[in-house]
């Protein structure tokens, strides 16, 4: 169902859904926004879940009107429920604060407070967060420290989603899909992510909808409206509606703006320069999303689940050669960090690559209107576009010392749904340019919120390397897939077996 659609008839999908949970019919999983490149020209594929109600400037009872959450809580007799999450003062946009001492008059922080007071006289308990440290490795190792000592202290916990690795494999966490109270294939998951890094039946961390921060900090491009009006170019948003937003749109709209004007050379730290980039990265992630956006990965699973480095490159060589030629002239690509951000917000460069929280604060002061995109896709048969969450977002943990899982997943599984349906919305809007609601900008968001997911491989540390260099070798106009591949074949597929004899495979 294509997302005017669904916008269309967001109420009557809402209640039927709500309908069917109430009866135990249980969702298909997401497998079908998923399957690849099947010959459909439609940009987006069914949706894996309904969106999230919108938000309109109007009425709080709008909000009120959302359905309550369908299935059956618990009374911890006024007992605390801990989170472990990092301090509040992390990064920029990352919206991975759970609960706020009070509300304030800010939309998102105060729709997290309501949700933590809701939860409390939901569950008949406080809801307390631990932050020991802004750093998330001390983080994750505090954690550690209380699992190793077989201490029950926290009743969930928001670790960096690579954490060196243990998060993925179990270290001190759960299977989260052994627990029967978190409903992860009711659309308040994100069941594209939960499908792909699910690995021998095993799911021992998962961005959610409580840490607000698995959707805050997924990867979009910014756009400056203004230089695609001022040269005539159509603005990109039917192109996304109708699946042609693609490598060769990005391309051709940065050929009518990519620009000296005036300036002898392309300098990433002038400040003053009057010359026009094309796309402006902070570090090689712009360009990995940018190669993701095809859908193609360098480990892939057989029909048992299980991975193996792929041979069958051919499609993804000629993504990342397209790519390589895209950014290989002068002003097509500014990647440095600090520069590229200062590029854009001054109005000298046509896309900006960021996680979508970003624009809450950093953009508000812009004097331009931007836009939001999805990453685009590599050809137009693509059968959806791919939105990467960054590695570096917290992910949900249910200690292995937690008494009793089934009580932490009905807690967490009705915070997720509520952050599902009332607290994506509010962040929509917030940011959209100086928060106000455009349309265009939150369908562009609703399809993100459909398409998140993370490359399996990289994220197991089996192909990051690999990928890494490949990226850092896009942004530099250099085509070295054939060479970099041929001396990465052993050491990935070694580090795959390895993985799988942890495993027990």
């Amino acid at each position: 169902m294509n997302q005017q659609r669904r916008r269309a008839l967001l109420w009557p999908l809402l209640l039927t859904l709500l309908l069917s949970s109430f009866a135990g019919s249980g969702c298909s999983g997401g497998s079908e926004n998923a399957k690849k490149d099947e010959g459909v020209s439609s940009g987006v594929e069914q949706s894996q879940a309904d969106p999230p109600p919108s938000a309109e400037t109007a009425e709080p009872e709008e909000q009120e009107s959302v359905p309550a959450y369908p299935y059956e809580t618990a009374d911890l007799g006024g007992g605390d429920f801990t989170f472990l999450n990092v301090a509040d003062d992390l990064w920029q946009g990352t919206f991975h604060v759970i609960d706020y001492e009070e509300e304030s008059g800010e939309g998102v922080s105060d729709a997290l407070f309501r949700r933590a007071r809701g939860t409390e006289e939901e569950f008949n308990c406080a809801v307390k967060v631990e932050k020991p440290s802004s750093d998330i490795s001390q983080v994750y190792q505090t954690l550690g420290r209380a699992v190793t000592a077989g201490d029950d202290i926290y009743d969930a916990a928001y670790v960096g989603l690579a954490s060196f690795g243990d998060a993925l494999s179990g270290k001190y966490g759960i299977n989260l899909l052994g627990i029967e109270s978190l409903r992860t294939d009711e659309p308040w998951w994100n069941r594209m992510f939960i499908r792909d890094m699910t690995f021998e039946g095993n799911l021992f961390a998962s961005i959610d909808y409580v840490c607000m921060m698995g959707y805050g900090y997924s990867n979009v491009l910014f756009f400056n409206q203004p230089l695609y009006i001022d040269r005539n170019i159509p603005l990109p948003y039917d192109q996304v509606r109708e699946g042609t937003w693609t490598y060769d749109a990005m391309k051709a709209a940065m050929d009518a703006v990519v620009d000296l004007n005036g300036a002898t050379a392309f300098v990433a730290n002038d400040q003053n320069s009057p010359a026009l980039w094309g796309y402006a990265i902070q570090h090689q992630e712009g360009t990995m999303v940018m190669l993701d956006g095809s859908g193609e990965f360098l480990v892939s699973r057989d029909a048992d689940g299980m991975p193996y480095l792929r041979t069958d490159l051919e499609r993804i060589q000629s993504a990342y050669s397209k790519l390589c030629a895209m950014f290989a002239g002068d002003g097509y690509c500014l990647n440095a960090n600090g520069p590229a951000m200062n590029a854009f917000m001054r109005g000298s460069a046509l896309f900006f690559q960021t996680a979508l929280g970003v624009s809450a604060d950093t953009f508000r002061e812009l004097e331009f209107m931007y836009g939001i995109l999805p990453l685009p896709k590599y050809e137009e048969s693509q059968s959806q576009y791919y939105t990467m969450i960054s590695e570096y977002t917290l992910a949900l943990q249910i200690p292995k010392t937690v008494a009793d899982p089934e009580i932490s997943g009905k807690v967490i599984d009705y915070m997720a749904y509520h952050g599902y349906y009332d607290i994506v919305p509010v962040m929509q809007t917030t940011f959209c340019y100086k928060g106000m609601r455009d349309e265009d900008s939150i369908e562009m968001m609703n399809i993100t919120l459909d398409t998140m997911t993370v490359d399996f491989g990289y994220l197991y540390g089996w192909s990051k390397d690999t990928v890494g260099r490949l990226a850092t070798n896009i942004a530099n106009g250099q085509d070295t897939f054939a060479s970099s591949m041929k001396s990465a074949e052993k050491m990935i597929t070694k580090m795959i077996e390895k993985t799988q004899k942890e495993f027990g495979k």
